[in-house]
């Protein structure tokens, strides 16, 4: 799956029926995608521990272009595309921009419920 494809979703999810009138869109999404990977980057590496998968390398935490691989588990497309939905409409339509940002909230939490929960030691930060 590459960036283009978390793009494409997210322009389905907004109604846009093609790419020629998504320029805009398309000038700023790499961007946004950018923004999500970096955000979630620390999250996915905790997924991927608890699923038993390869950790992945870090990115460019500024710009994604279209033809790269979604550099993170493929169980974040569906939260990448809810994200992207809304960054994308939030300057025209806040009230669509907050039901895609609500999914995306619903999303994230439902990957989050599936890590486990790890028990370690706690940092003595005060010397007692």
């Amino acid at each position: 799956m590459t960036n283009k494809d978390i793009f494409l979703g997210a322009l389905a999810l907004i109604g846009e029926p093609s790419l020629e009138g998504a320029q805009d869109y398309a000038e700023r999404a790499p961007f946004i995608i950018a923004n999500f990977i970096s955000e979630n980057e620390a999250l996915d590496k905790q997924y991927r521990v608890a699923k038993g998968e390869p950790a992945v390398g870090a990115t460019s935490p500024v710009y994604a272009a279209f033809d790269e691989t979604f550099p993170l588990s493929a169980r974040f497309a569906s939260a990448s595309q809810y994200y992207l939905a809304a960054m994308l409409v939030s300057d025209e339509d806040m009230e669509r921009s907050d039901v895609y940002f609500d999914r995306f909230c619903t999303a994230m939490s439902d990957i989050i419920s599936e890590i486990p929960a790890v028990c370690e030691s706690i940092t003595d930060a005060y010397g007692f």
